[in-house]
């Protein structure tokens, strides 16, 4: 398996991995509330019959609001990679390639952020991680393109 090969099927793993975080819990947060008072989100002292517990799940797929900017920020992070690479496969001219190639690990800086943002609102779960985790290879894989791109333009590549 050639090198290009193997990098481009890193991209399509991790694609597949952040559409698929798109369905897990990103992260879980635990509020306290009294009936009588609003959530106070610090645990409840001796008494704890007048408390009631709350967990809270933050799934992208439940928090997406069409009307709402921010949920389609969310899902933006998690779905870009996809229409690049089809965009990477489709393209046939240079210039398509080359920009693509340039703009995939700057994506990749701001999505992994939003995603650790997101997950870090409670506690991480596996969604959150497996983002990260997705975020990191493509990002890895993206420069190592990019650096094969690169070699081959100037002749620096190993046959």
């Amino acid at each position: 398996m050639k090198r290009s090969d193997l990098i481009i099927r890193t991209k399509y793993a991790c694609a597949a991995l952040l559409l698929l975080c798109f369905f897990l819990p990103m992260s879980k947060c635990t509020h306290y509330t009294h009936p009588t008072s609003k959530s106070s989100g610090i645990p409840p002292a001796q008494d704890s019959t007048a408390v009631v517990k709350e967990v809270i799940y933050t799934y992208p797929l439940s928090d997406f609001d069409v009307r709402q900017p921010w949920s389609w920020l969310c899902l933006l992070a998690l779905i870009w990679p996809l229409p690049v690479l089809v965009c990477q496969r489709v393209g046939k001219r240079r210039f398509v390639l080359a920009t693509v190639a340039v703009m995939e690990p700057i994506l990749c800086g701001p999505s992994f952020y939003y995603i650790y943002l997101l997950s870090g609102l409670g506690q991480r779960l596996i969604g959150g991680y497996i983002a990260l985790i997705a975020y990191a290879a493509y990002f890895a894989a993206s420069v190592f393109g990019l650096g094969t791109l690169i070699a081959k333009r100037y002749g620096l590549h190993r046959t």
